[in-house]
Parts: C-alpha cells; sequence; structure tokens
C-alpha cells in the first residue's frame, strides 16, 4: 500500500527535535508490531519500519510494512497492512498533539 498524505495540524516545529521523533518513531513501531501479531498466525514474517523527520517546514513520517505468511488465501494480509498503517496514524496524531501551537 503506497500512498501520500498530507496534514495540517499547526506544530511548533522548532520543539520537535530528532530525539523526540525517536521516541515516537519507538512508540509507533512497538503498536504497530503489536497490533500485527495479535492479527496473523504466529509464524508469519513481518518487517516495520517508521522514519520521522522534521525539515523545518513539516514532519514526514514514512511507514514501510511488509508481512509474509503461508495464509493468503484466509487471511488477508493488506486489510491487516491497511489497518497497522491506520494504528501508526492514529498514534502519530496523538504524539504530535502534545506540540501544536498555541494562539
Amino acid at each position: 500500500m503506497v500512498g501520500k498524505k498530507e496534514k495540517i495540524i499547526g506544530l511548533n516545529l522548532d520543539h520537535i527535535d530528532q530525539d523526540i521523533l525517536s521516541s515516537i518513531a519507538e512508540k509507533i513501531e512497538k503498536e504497530v508490531k503489536s497490533f500485527i501479531e495479535k492479527q496473523v498466525p504466529l509464524k508469519t514474517n513481518y518487517d516495520v519500519i517508521i522514519l520521522l523527520e522534521n525539515d523545518g517546514k513539516r514532519i514526514n513520517f514514512s511507514i514501510d510494512i511488509v508481512l509474509n505468511g503461508e495464509f493468503a488465501g484466509i487471511i488477508d494480509y493488506d486489510a491487516i497492512v491497511g489497518d497497522a498503517v491506520n494504528v501508526a496514524r492514529k498514534i502519530l496524531e496523538q504524539e504530535l498533539q502534545k506540540y501544536r501551537k498555541t494562539s
């Protein structure tokens, strides 16, 4: 699943350094892996890569999820990946809310 969406939430980008982004990325990765493990059989191979970057104008968020399993005819892996991306997006938005600009 490949897509690019932009959402404007008015962040204080000066306060979001790489340490904060790394912490958020680790939290997202942990939650996404936990979600996937609940959805797929035990021996399913998967990989989750989260990248967050503050380029000074916006926070760039990339997620790469790969699932390889033996039950492709039974389990809808694409749907699980889509749901996992939604889990990641929700966590990212929750975490970034802490850095919204106040008027």
